[in-house]
């Protein structure tokens, strides 16, 4: 079964973007340095179980045989993918090959925790591209998710992700994104969307020059907010 794991928002500076994001009320809790070594993080834990992960370039070049997140910021700041939790990747795998998608080969990934605690997990690919991708964790998911009651707790109110909507390239590289979303999820309803839980997925019409995240509503929010390139708006 495949759920909503998080949303990855490329930022250029760690710090700052812990900020500013404190600074509207969310409560952001330390992450760590992937194995990569290439990137590193922190996480905006959402009571629901799902989080926004702050990803940012270290500076460091890439490990070799690890996966490497840096082509995330090839745009720039701003949404920069998402993320599925799978119980059973290769399961999974088939299932959306069988319906026509290109996965790519599962491989292993993680990172250490500030306090030194190492996590892994194993990823696959679907068209090469980041929206969305597919992880399994390998370690307890608490020690990459905490459920503290201080992490979850947000100021501005925030709880949980309840629609993410998606556009898609007017060229359709390297396939379609709704035919990508078909696979992954089957058929989207009459409206366009995808249920993924309780979290309900938009496509709107294509625009723009590549697939992507236009836009994010939390339950609990009360004000917008927003910064390096995304915003999110109350449900």
């Amino acid at each position: 079964m495949l759920r909503l794991d998080h949303l990855i928002l490329a930022v250029n500076d760690l710090e700052t973007a812990i900020h500013d994001f404190t600074a509207q009320g969310f409560t952001v809790a330390p992450g760590g340095v992937h194995a990569s070594g290439a990137t590193h993080n922190a996480l905006i834990l959402l009571s629901d179980g799902t989080y926004i992960e702050l990803m940012a370039p270290t500076g460091q070049m890439p490990k070799p045989d690890t996966t490497d997140y840096t082509f995330l910021f090839a745009r720039g700041e701003g949404w920069a993918g998402m993320c599925l939790s799978s119980d059973d990747l290769p399961a999974d795998a088939d299932l959306i090959r069988n319906r026509g998608g290109n996965v790519s080969d599962i491989s292993e990934g993680g990172r250490v925790r500030p306090d030194g605690v190492e996590m892994g997990w194993r990823a696959a690919w679907i068209d090469g591209q980041a929206l969305p991708f597919i992880m399994q964790d390998l370690t307890d998911r608490t020690l990459r998710v905490s459920n503290s009651p201080t992490l979850i707790t947000h100021a501005n109110g925030a709880t949980g992700i309840a629609e993410i909507f998606v556009t898609d390239s007017p060229w359709g590289v390297p396939t379609p994104l709704n035919r990508r979303f078909e696979a992954i999820f089957g058929a989207a309803d009459e409206r366009g969307v995808y249920a993924l839980g309780d979290v309900t997925v938009w496509m709107t019409p294509p625009g723009g020059t590549h697939d992507a995240v236009t836009g994010v509503k939390l339950h609990g929010l009360t004000d917008s907010v927003g910064g390096h390139g995304a915003m999110m708006d109350p449900a």
